[in-house]
């Protein structure tokens, strides 16, 4: 009994290690909710990119136009629009010198709100062009100038740029064909053709703060060529005032450094996201049972795109890229040498990277370590030690993300809400619903735990299958989100409070957006908002424990507890059956929640009552069916064969007709074999040889072995005198030889 008790639990706990996680509790197909949406050349390719946005409008650039769209419901203010052409002469140099005509259009990649007007860059027919306009009007330009290395020239490219501190930070590629790349300043710029410093990169976001900017991107690890070819991540970072190095590096970064971004599932062996896509601006918020604030960049990974689909999302703390960068350098002492962290006295004093007052009084022994070692030797590690959202999918990969900060929910708690989109046009929101459980050890500078357990809350089919989502922002002042791809732009809302009917599947959800409103009897939008009546709303983040419902108030008669118009999310396939029980029941104890004893988390899907009062959830249910099928599996193959075993000797011997014609074959002669027609013994053959069988009509045969096996004798003369006995009778008829 104790060893199928064990069996059990270990049955169970194999089960539930298999059973997924990260289900949506919500899914919402292409087409069944409508949306705004802006299409601007219904029939040529836009390159939609979302250039500049604030609390109304967003600037979007796309073919030879500059959109300003209003946050509301995408309508354009044609009065702001920005008509920008190429020249027929530089269309027709672009398409001599390979393009298509789709390519060679001007499309702008740059834009941004400086103290003299609005600065906008464009690729120009891959002849990038800068102009300045005026703050009062957009009608024409005040001044047109070369964009190289500012905008790159194919409108596919990956770049990025932020405006900070009155300069314009780029990071794109200054050539035609794209293999110069760069991060740029005028006028200072990194070093042309130094794989050290830039190795094939495709830049995907940017950052600023007091006194450096931060550039994400993903290159060619040069740390690695000794070994093969791989793709890191990176973040790289440069002083704002920084002003380049002395005599011929006037035009060079003095405080360029870079280190790897650590996105990976730990263990011995630790499994790598090593592809960073995108990533979301700076987010400052509380984390963690100790209410320290941090300051938070949130990124989307991928695995390459010839290994298993896997994509994750990894946060990185600003606290944790800045010991990062005041960590030791890695080098090699020879170009065939392994990359190794340098020892302390082998670097310049002061400490290259660091921001000083005027970069043009280094030394040339400091400008030139910057120069040969730009990478350093400690990773940056992930905020809570593991990636936040892990999908491993043959069908998508993450693309883009955009995060509602620090939303409140009713108990107080505040949760960062991420809304990932996919290379197929769906949108995931989900949300670590134990962000608030950290407990931070400041002797070890990290979490002693981590805190990660994530809830997927819907999976949104925004745009059609197939289309890749590009970028996407979080309206706070509209309550939308702003999802952008080549072609088009939609606002879809920030959640799907609306699509349940039922307290306990409000609850479920574990969305900080979403509370059952008992008066209303319908699950509302509480996200970041005051009510006077807070206990009039339901809510439970952490666990999605439904036992609140139980404290409803009694329903009026005829008053339903349904809200109809609601559509019926994935999670409720089948109807709760306590739905159709009155509220006044539940109040009278006839059905009782299990007791929370274990702060254990649970993402009831469905709640099914068993004889004893207890509710059991979906998986639950599910576990113990398996468990039960496996075992009685098991149960019934060791007793059968137990079984087999115990009555082998009568029932499972030699006896079958294929048997026995099979040993008649093998046999050699009467005189050189012994035969027992009682047990249907006969020795088989030791060697492959031509033989003869004699055949006969089965039924002859078969009587033949039945006069045989009653009253012959097994001695070899008995039996051959029975044998011509039978012969003479004509028992047996014509014999016909078949050689085998």
């Amino acid at each position: 009994m104790a060893i199928a008790r064990a069996l059990l639990v270990l049955l169970v706990a194999t089960a539930q290690a298999w059973m997924p996680d990260t289900n949506a509790r919500i899914e919402v197909k292409y087409g069944d909710e409508t949306s705004e949406q802006f299409v601007g050349n219904a029939m040529e390719p836009d390159h939609f990119r979302i250039l500049d946005k604030d609390d109304f409008s967003i600037i979007v650039g796309g073919r030879n136009t500059v959109y300003n769209l209003s946050l509301y419901d995408l309508s354009e203010n044609t009065e702001q629009r920005l008509a920008w052409q190429s020249t027929d002469a530089h269309r027709e140099l672009c398409q001599v010198k390979g393009k298509s005509a789709d390519e060679c259009q001007n499309y702008p990649r740059v834009v941004a709100r400086t103290h003299k007007g609005l600065l906008v860059c464009g690729t120009n027919a891959f002849k990038p062009l800068c102009r300045r306009y005026g703050r009062q009007t957009h009608s024409s330009p005040l001044e047109e100038f070369d964009a190289s290395g500012r905008c790159p020239y194919d409108p596919q490219h990956n770049s990025t740029a932020i405006y900070t501190n009155g300069q314009l930070y780029t990071a794109t590629a200054a050539d035609f064909s794209g293999t110069d790349p760069l991060i740029y300043r005028e006028p200072v710029r990194t070093e042309r053709s130094d794989l050290r410093l830039l190795n094939d990169p495709s830049f995907v976001g940017a950052i600023a703060s007091t006194s450096h900017v931060y550039f994400f991107y993903r290159e060619t690890a040069v740390e690695y060529m000794n070994c093969g070819k791989a793709v890191y991540s990176r973040i790289a970072r440069i002083c704002l005032n920084d002003k380049g190095g002395p005599h011929t590096f006037s035009d060079r970064w003095t405080s360029f450094l870079k280190t790897r971004l650590n996105c990976s599932i730990p263990g011995d062996y630790p499994f790598y996201f090593d592809e960073i896509q995108a990533t979301t601006e700076l987010i400052n918020g509380v984390y963690g049972s100790g209410n320290s604030r941090n300051d938070i960049v949130y990124a989307v990974f991928t695995t390459p795109q010839n290994a298993i689909g896997g994509s994750a999302v990894c946060a990185f703390a600003m606290r944790d890229i800045l010991e990062a960068f005041e960590g030791p350098f890695k080098g090699q002492e020879s170009m065939n040498s392994n990359w190794l962290p340098l020892e302390k006295h082998k670097v310049p004093d002061p400490r290259p990277g660091t921001c000083v007052g005027d970069s043009r009084t280094l030394t040339d022994s400091a400008v030139n370590f910057i120069k040969t070692h730009p990478l350093m030797d400690r990773a940056v590690p992930s905020f809570l030690a593991r990636p936040i959202l892990i999908r491993v999918s043959l069908q998508y990969r993450f693309s883009a993300i955009a995060v509602h900060p620090q939303v409140q929910a009713m108990n107080g708690n505040k949760y960062d809400i991420m809304y990932v989109g996919t290379d197929d046009g769906r949108v995931i929101k989900a949300v670590n619903v134990a962000s608030n459980e950290g407990e931070f050890d400041a002797s070890v500078d990290e979490y002693s735990k981590s805190p990660v357990r994530t809830v997927v809350i819907s999976e949104v089919q925004v745009l059609p299958q197939g289309m890749p989502i590009k970028q996407m922002h979080v309206a706070l002042t509209t309550e939308k989100l702003i999802v952008a791809s080549g072609d088009i732009i939609k606002a879809v809302t920030l959640s799907h409070c609306g699509n349940v009917r039922s307290c306990r599947e409000c609850i479920t959800l574990q969305d900080p957006h979403c509370a059952w409103d008992s008066k209303q009897q319908q699950c509302s939008w509480v996200g970041n908002r005051q009510f006077p009546n807070p206990e009039r709303f339901l809510q439970n983040v952490e666990y999605g424990k439904t036992d609140i419902c139980n404290k409803l108030p009694a329903l009026m008669p005829g008053h339903s507890n349904k809200n109809p118009g609601t559509k019926k999310p994935k999670l409720s396939d089948t109807d709760d059956i306590l739905n159709e029980i009155p509220i006044e029941v539940i109040e009278n104890n006839v059905i009782s929640e299990e007791k929370n004893t274990n702060n254990k988390h649970e993402t009831d899907l469905l709640t099914v009552e068993a004889a004893d009062g207890n509710i059991y959830s979906a998986q639950a249910l599910l576990t113990a069916v398996v468990a039960s099928c496996v075992v009685t599996l098991m149960v019934g193959f060791v007793i059968g064969y137990l079984f087999s075993r115990r009555f082998r000797h009568p029932f499972f011997t030699d006896t079958s007709p294929f048997n026995e014609q099979h040993n008649h074959l093998n046999r050699r002669s009467p005189l050189e074999t012994p035969l027992n027609t009682n047990s249907g013994f006969i020795a088989t053959r030791s060697k492959n040889v031509n033989m003869v069988a004699n055949v006969g009509p089965l039924v002859k045969q078969d009587n033949l072995h039945l006069e045989l096996g009653k009253e012959r004798t097994l001695d070899l003369r008995n039996s051959t005198e029975s044998l011509d006995k039978d012969l003479k009778c004509g028992t047996l008829q014509k014999v016909k030889k078949t050689y085998i």
